[in-house]
């Protein structure tokens, strides 16, 4: 550890350090205490976050588990985490009120998995037993993405082994999601970016009409600004 210099004195910063295998159980009961707190706040459902490099994701993929222990190594043990965690979910909401969000190919974070086509098939198949209603999957992503255009063999991957809802998300054009849906690729289409700075997106999206760009200098930017300033259609007509 090291200490720095503030303003209100001296500030401890802790280097990053794995988890021990017995402080695992510890983390699982804050997700499970999360899904409970949804509910009690009267969410309709949840969804796990398990991409873009958090912790789910980083026991789940090879470039960033290094442990040599019952949860690393073999994609098995890589899973063995990240399952402890949707079962706990699962448990407080029940399989058809479970979502989760994953980003198979997505190099944000530093992130990356030696084969993510082994990994995700074998993920898809603990959550399809485990009865989740749908997986949300980072197909692209301006945060960084490894694969050219969309990963196609990890899409077969995760849609050959996980029998719910499959939402396709990332750099969607209107044209493109109703194409993949068309094509049978996925069963719903997720946008973030479009959404944030149009809150009328689904009026749009069934008008044709021009979209307002987004602001990206505001993300994250720990006000409303960016977030309830857009106009709608409706705001610009005379």
């Amino acid at each position: 550890m090291t200490f720095i210099s503030a303003d209100s004195g001296m500030v401890e910063i802790l280097e990053p350090r794995a988890l021990r295998a017995d402080e695992l159980p510890g983390v699982v009961e804050q997700y499970r205490k999360g899904a409970e707190n949804a509910r009690q706040a009267g969410f309709d459902g949840v969804e796990i976050h398990a991409a873009n490099g958090y912790l789910l994701d980083q026991f789940l993929r090879s470039n960033s588990n290094r442990r040599t222990d019952e949860y690393g190594g073999s994609v098995e043990n890589r899973l063995r985490f990240p399952m402890m965690v949707v079962e706990a979910v699962v448990d407080v909401w029940g399989g058809e009120r479970t979502g989760i969000r994953v980003s198979p190919t997505g190099s944000f974070n530093d992130m990356s998995d030696e084969d993510p086509v082994a990994t995700y098939a074998a993920f898809a198949r603990r959550l399809d037993d485990a009865g989740v209603a749908f997986v949300e999957v980072v197909e692209d992503s301006f945060q960084g993405n490894l694969a050219q255009g969309r990963p196609e063999a990890v899409i077969d991957a995760i849609r050959d082994n996980f029998h719910r809802t499959y939402i396709g998300n990332g750099a969607y054009t209107a044209q493109e999601a109703r194409s993949r849906l068309d094509e049978g690729r996925c069963e719903l289409v997720s946008f973030g970016r479009p959404f944030i700075s149009n809150p009328d997106l689904p009026e749009r999206l069934r008008r044709g009409a021009a979209l307002n760009a987004w602001d990206e200098n505001s993300f994250y930017g720990g006000n409303e600004k960016g977030y309830t300033d857009y106009p709608t259609l409706e705001s610009k007509s005379p």
